[in-house]
This record gives C-alpha cells, structure tokens and sequence, in this order.
C-alpha cells in the first residue's frame, strides 16, 4: 500500500472523533466559539513536538533490551512514552489555561479541553504511524483518539487543580500516564490482549465523557 495514501488514512480515521466532538458541541449548544476549540486543538499539537522533544534526550532503545525485563517495561512504555507525553500535555495546558484567562472566552469544564487537546494530539501524531506494523498503525488509528482524549482530560482536570488541590491533580495525572502506559504496552502483543488495550481505552474515555458531563451541569445549574 502506498505510504502516503497510508498516512492520509489513518488521519482521516484519527479525525473522525474530532469531527463527533465539534458535531456534539454544536448540538448541545456548548459555548464553544470556534478561536476556544483550535486554540483546544493547538494545545494538543504543541505538546506532541515537546514530547518529541523530550523522548528524544532518552536512547530509543530505552527498555527495549534489560536483564530486569520488568524494568524495561516501565521505562519504556510507562516512561518513556506515556509519562513524557502527558507531561508534556500538562505543561502546554498549564500555560493555556493560563492564557484563555486573559480573554474574554466562556469558561469550559477543563476535562472537556482537556478531551480536545488530545484529540488534536492523536491527529498529528496518527501521520507517523505509516511507517509502523500496518496491524499496529491500524489499531492504534482506531484507538488513539480515544486514548489521548481519555488521558488528555484527565491531565487536563489535573492542570486546573494543580494549585488548589495538589494530591488530587496528581493522582489526575498519574491515571492518565497509568492508562497510557497500559495501552501502550498491551496493544504489542499479539491476539487477544489487544481487545483489553481498546476496552481499557473506551472504558476510561466513557469515564471522561461522564467528567465532562457532571462538570458542564454544574457550571449551568
């Protein structure tokens, strides 16, 4: 198969969620003005090249070969991978957040920017994945969006809480890398074990989207 109608593929299949998102939005009536969702978007996108950046101060074979094959695992997937790029997320949403202060926009339930981070995240991230096991670029394009808007909204709820409640924004942030790591390590084995990794990641994304609900009811009661 070609590698640049690959890549279009699975950029398409990763926008499909965004496209729900904006869809939804519309139909509730969110306040959601089209400059707040691409700057959602953007966030996402600057955080994927820092975490590039910061994955690539690590050797890329960081965990792949270890006499403590438990270590490597953890480097690898939890660390390496999943930690990087959701501090990277809570990074660029501290700032964002921040930012949006400054202007006039409606508030929205930081898991619900969180979501749309991810998911601009997961666009830009699924262009990388043609030159991967087309079964891995596959799965991963049907399951990425989900994941990084599951996690993402939860390190967003974390980067609105930092301040007020310290404990509770890291045990935020530390579900999201947990969840991540998870999916990132189970969806390379082959079989049935990739069926836990997608019902890991829609369970967790419906745990977001019920978040995201509770808080958009309570900023309208």
């Amino acid at each position: 198969m070609n590698a640049l109608f690959l890549m279009l593929i699975l950029i398409l299949i990763a926008a499909l969620p965004l496209l729900a998102a904006w869809l939804v939005i519309r139909h509730f009536r969110i306040a959601m003005p089209p400059l707040l969702f691409a700057g959602c978007l953007l966030s996402g996108i600057v955080s994927l090249f820092i975490a590039v950046l910061f994955q690539s101060l690590f050797p890329s074979g960081l965990g792949g070969v270890q006499p403590d094959r438990l270590r490597g695992i953890l480097l690898r997937f939890f660390f390496r991978i999943a930690f990087t790029e959701e501090l990277s997320r809570l990074l660029v949403l501290l700032v964002f957040f921040t930012l949006i202060k400054k202007f006039p926009f409606p508030v929205l339930p930081p898991a619900l920017a969180g979501l749309l981070s991810g998911l601009g995240f997961a666009v830009l991230e699924a262009a990388t994945y043609g030159a991967a096991d087309i079964r891995i670029a596959l799965l991963r394009a049907f399951t990425a969006a989900p994941l990084h808007g599951a996690c993402a909204a939860r390190t967003g709820s974390a980067a609105a809480s930092f301040r007020e409640d310290p404990p509770r924004a890291f045990f935020r942030f530390l579900s999201a890398v947990v969840i991540h790591g998870m999916y990132n390590f189970i969806i390379i084995i082959p079989g049935p074990p990739a069926l836990i990794g997608i019902l890991i990641v829609f369970s967790a994304l419906a745990s977001s989207l019920i978040s995201i609900r509770s808080g958009l009811q309570d900023r309208d009661a």
